[in-house]
């Protein structure tokens, strides 16, 4: 069985027909996913903690064709994890940790020195790079 997604081919499979029920073994599927981002930056965090909580830092790395010179840090929904204030991308951003548990949570919105949109990232937290998606 071939799958596509509209006219994009996702993958192939076989389909056993002795089993009334079962997952398809979609192979390609993660791989088309992967497709529709293209890594644009890196990003390290360094936490501090003190005493019961602890703080964490953010520097962005983001590549210089790109033309991001701000961002803001969102929750899923879109709205501003600490402020609607744009952050200059030299400068790092300072968090409780509590307040963003994990950067994979949420989203980057980058916008160019006259503060138009150019689209939004996400966070990938093993190799700790900013993809963005395709527009």
């Amino acid at each position: 069985m071939r799958l596509y997604d509209n006219d994009t081919f996702v993958s192939e499979c076989e389909i056993d027909t002795t089993v009334p029920r079962d997952v398809l073994p979609i192979e390609g599927a993660q791989e088309t996913q992967e497709a529709e981002e293209t890594q644009c930056g890196s990003y390290k965090v360094e936490t501090v903690p003190h005493g019961s909580i602890s703080t964490s830092t953010l520097t962005l790395t983001l590549d210089a064709g790109l033309g991001a010179a701000y961002y803001r840090i969102e929750n899923a929904d879109g709205t501003s994890v600490y402020s609607e204030e744009l952050v200059p991308v030299e400068e790092s951003f300072s968090y409780l940790t509590l307040l963003i548990g994990s950067l994979g949570e949420v989203r980057l919105s980058l916008y160019d020195k006259e503060q138009n949109p150019i689209g939004t990232a996400s966070f990938h937290e093993d190799t700790q790079t900013i993809w963005m998606a395709a527009q």
